[in-house]
């Protein structure tokens, strides 16, 4: 019997933390902390899907095959769960975070805000990897892993560099089997038990500091912008080291960050958006002098989403299970 590793839920609530310090607006705060905050969250997307695949392995060994349609089940409910509330913000509210009409391919595929992508991909990137599990062995299953991401880099952040027509559905779509088939390696092989803690932490450095080298270059030499990149191949090694300190540290008691990041870290993601749109409707940073004091808007939205979902929880449990497609 697997006991629960409960370092992997505080680890996701540090990533939900994460995502929402890469979406709110920080005006006229200092450039290069602006930068240096979006870089340190840029691991949270990778790290996510890392942590589906690996967690992913742990229920199919219990379960079997049939995992493979209870996890596209649960994930298409959540998807439509979210695209509801996102259609019904956009009926009242003159929202931006529509970006596609309702019934375009776009919104099909990736939901009504840009950011559920994520959410399109991961569905895509089971259904493939229901395909290739069973054709593939692990060594394979790598080197398929690893040639998708070069795809993916190729298309987002290398695209000026290779002098070519940049597809960014085509990579946010295939970004997830690469990290879904690391995750789900990384467990069956139990590589955290063969990889030291130091190294964990010397393999997160490297990548963070990889990813800010490739940032500055890919600027100084194509003029990418440096607020606009989603895939390097430091941010690859970032997460990965992330998820082998969190495995690592084996945390076998449960606390209140791992029960948050359990029960919310997802939600977080999917719904922080509408927070953000409705927090700072009201208030206006820049009225209170904006520059530093922008460094609270992360902090806020969390709160405040999170405090939201909990008071959810406690008067609506039905709609709560709504929003987590149960």
């Amino acid at each position: 019997m697997q006991h629960r590793n409960y370092s992997i839920d505080v680890f996701r609530l540090l990533g939900a933390f994460s995502v929402v310090t890469l979406h709110v607006k920080y005006g006229d705060l200092y450039n290069p902390a602006v930068l240096a905050i979006r870089g340190l969250g840029r691991y949270a997307v990778p790290f996510f899907f890392l942590i589906s695949g690996y967690l992913f392995f742990n229920n199919v060994t219990s379960r079997g095959d049939k995992q493979f349609s209870l996890t596209l089940r649960n994930l298409l409910s959540i998807l439509l769960a979210a695209d509801l509330m996102y259609f019904l913000v956009g009926i009242f509210v003159d929202s931006p975070l529509l970006d596609e009409p309702p019934l375009s391919f776009p919104t099909i595929a990736n939901g009504l805000s840009g950011h559920l992508w994520f959410m399109g991909s991961m569905i895509f990137g089971y259904v493939v990897l229901n395909y290739l599990f069973n054709k593939l062995d692990d060594r394979f299953l790598l080197v398929a892993a690893i040639s998708t991401y070069a795809f993916v880099l190729a298309n987002d952040a290398y695209t000026s560099l290779l002098h070519i027509t940049p597809a960014k559905e085509a990579s946010r779509f295939f970004v997830s089997i690469s990290f879904l088939t690391i995750g789900y390696l990384l467990n069956k092989h139990n590589i955290t038990s063969k990889v030291p803690l130091w190294l964990a932490v010397l393999v997160t450095l490297f990548g963070f500091f990889l990813q800010t080298a490739e940032i500055v270059l890919l600027y100084k030499y194509t003029g990418a912008s440096p607020h606009n990149q989603e895939f390097l191949f430091g941010t690859a090694l970032f997460a990965v080291g992330l998820i082998l300190i969190a495995t690592k540290l084996q945390l076998s008691t449960d606390n209140i960050f791992a029960r948050i990041g359990r029960k919310y870290s997802l939600l977080i993601y999917l719904y922080h958006p509408l927070f953000i749109l409705a927090i700072f409707s009201f208030i206006d940073i820049a009225a209170w002098g904006g520059g530093w004091l922008y460094l609270v808007a992360p902090l806020l939205t969390f709160v405040v989403c999170l405090g939201t979902l909990m008071l959810i929880e406690k008067l609506s449990p039905k709609v709560f299970k709504l929003l987590n497609g149960l």
